[in-house]
């Protein structure tokens, strides 16, 4: 129960900086039904995301779908495939993020990863209830190409994940992401997450039993974009940006049922949003949307 709840977790919290590496960040095959109304001082938006992954060994795919309506209108579209065997994983992956999805070449993106497992230690013992658990770390290197890069799209970069994992701590440290999930007493945990440039997360999670559980966040979270207006040079690193960011203080109550379902509500204050082009750059300036309030539901499946 505890190992799926973790799972539970890294679905509804993970993202990277390329879509078709998800398949080395997202831990178990499920659904994720998602729904967030936004409402600041110059924005009123409401988005609608499913995505998912399912496994057929050694075969992994994957799917995205965000509707963002509002003031903007924009999509997110992508698929991925990925294939494990052994102790080698690649994969790549096709998207378009966009207020025209699919329309033109400049507004499709892809993705390709190769990544080896260097090293693997599991060490299994028992638990207090007879169960046996693993404790292990692994470290794997790779490469990762990306032109869907909210930075140095392009271009390509390493990628490195160090894992280590035993009862009441698991660490993923590396490029592109980060993650500490640290236990205390009976059903509670603390959580960071870090995704360059300008994805953060820190959530105290509050259980009051294995089912139930009340979390205190706070993150900054990042979108881009490419609107078809915008999109005038074919070459990926020189194409014009759109981005938005919020800033967020959250309560979110999670209920889980019957070790398959995850319901999650949640209310947000919003310290500060953000919508721009990467030639204005001016964060935190002429660009803010101000202070605001949302509220949502994120709904999880899990095989």
């Amino acid at each position: 129960m505890a190992k799926k709840l973790f799972f539970i977790i890294l679905l509804l919290l993970f993202n990277t900086y390329a879509f078709a590496s998800n398949a080395l960040y997202t831990p178990y095959e499920g659904v994720d039904f998602k729904y967030r109304w936004l409402d600041t001082l110059k924005h009123d938006t409401h988005i609608i995301e499913v995505n998912g992954l399912h496994t057929s060994t050694p075969h992994q795919f994957g799917y995205e779908l965000q509707q963002v309506l509002g003031d903007d209108t924009l999509t997110k579209l992508g698929l991925t495939y990925a294939y494990k065997a052994g102790s080698h994983w690649a994969g790549f992956g096709l998207s378009s993020y966009s207020d025209e999805p699919l329309t033109s070449l400049n507004l499709i993106e892809f993705d390709v990863f190769y990544a080896f497992k260097v090293f693997q230690h599991v060490t299994e013992y028992e638990n207090i209830k007879g169960k046996a658990i693993a404790h292990y770390s692994r470290l794997y290197l790779g490469v990762e190409y990306s032109t869907n890069r909210i930075f140095l799209d392009g271009f390509p970069l390493p990628v490195i994940r160090y894992e280590y994992s035993k009862p009441g701590l698991n660490v993923i440290f590396g490029m592109p992401l980060t993650y500490i999930k640290v236990d205390f007493l009976k059903y509670s945990s603390i959580e960071f997450k870090y995704v360059p440039i300008l994805d953060v997360l820190f959530s105290y999670n509050f259980g009051i039993n294995k089912n139930n559980v009340l979390q205190f966040q706070a993150e900054m979270e990042n979108d881009m974009y490419k609107l078809s207006n915008m999109i005038t040079d074919v070459y990926y690193s020189e194409q014009e940006k759109y981005y938005t960011d919020t800033i967020s203080l959250r309560f979110r109550y999670k209920v889980t049922i019957k070790d398959t379902v995850a319901i999650s509500p949640f209310i947000e204050f919003i310290a500060d949003s953000h919508r721009y082009s990467s030639k204005e750059m001016k964060l935190f300036s002429s660009s803010s949307n101000g202070i605001g309030y949302s509220a949502g539901i994120n709904i999880s499946a899990f095989f």
